[in-house]
């Protein structure tokens, strides 16, 4: 169900590229974990949905951060790098990002 609308996840991964194009953080959050996921768009695209999380973490996104963070942890999609998810990790429970 979408808000007074109905639910139309095509739609929605558009209105989230255009406010992502623009620099909004949440959008490209919104867009980077649809595309991660291949709901909302054309289809999966691994690439594109871990820039988008990272230009959104950049920017202090924290659920990016916490995302991406426990992405290179895991070694999901990325190569585990333990560094660089202490850094966002950290930096997501700086903001209270406590997942």
């Amino acid at each position: 169900e979408g808000v007074n609308v109905e639910r139309n996840l095509l739609q929605a991964g558009e209105w989230f590229r255009k406010a992502a194009d623009q620099g909004l953080p949440q959008a490209q959050y919104n867009l980077g974990m649809m595309l991660l996921a291949g709901e909302g768009v054309a289809a999966v695209d691994e690439k594109e949905g871990v820039a988008m999380l990272d230009r959104a973490a950049m920017t202090g996104e924290a659920m990016a951060q916490y995302y991406l963070g426990m992405m290179y942890l895991q070694a999901n999609i990325v190569e585990q790098d333990m560094d660089r998810a202490m850094e966002l990790l950290n930096a997501a429970a700086e903001q209270d990002m406590d997942r």
